[in-house]
């Protein structure tokens, strides 16, 4: 997944009242981890460039994750 093709990020304006929110990213996901999503750390470098723009901004980042109760 290339995030640079896609429209909406073309003209997207982020200031500081904004927040990227991003839902359990964790390494049991990965190729070898517990429950592998095929090709699931090719999206790493792209939410991290992201998350790059929203920081450069002084914006939220929220990072979910589930709870292993």
């Amino acid at each position: 997944m290339n995030l640079s093709k896609l429209d909406y990020e073309k003209g997207l304006q982020i200031s500081k009242e904004d927040a990227l929110i991003i839902v359990d990213m964790q390494y049991d996901f990965m190729p070898g981890g517990a429950l592998p999503v095929e090709k699931g750390d090719e999206i790493i470098s792209d939410i991290n460039n992201v998350a790059k723009k929203f920081k450069n901004n002084l914006a939220k980042i929220i990072l979910t994750q589930e709870s292993r109760g």
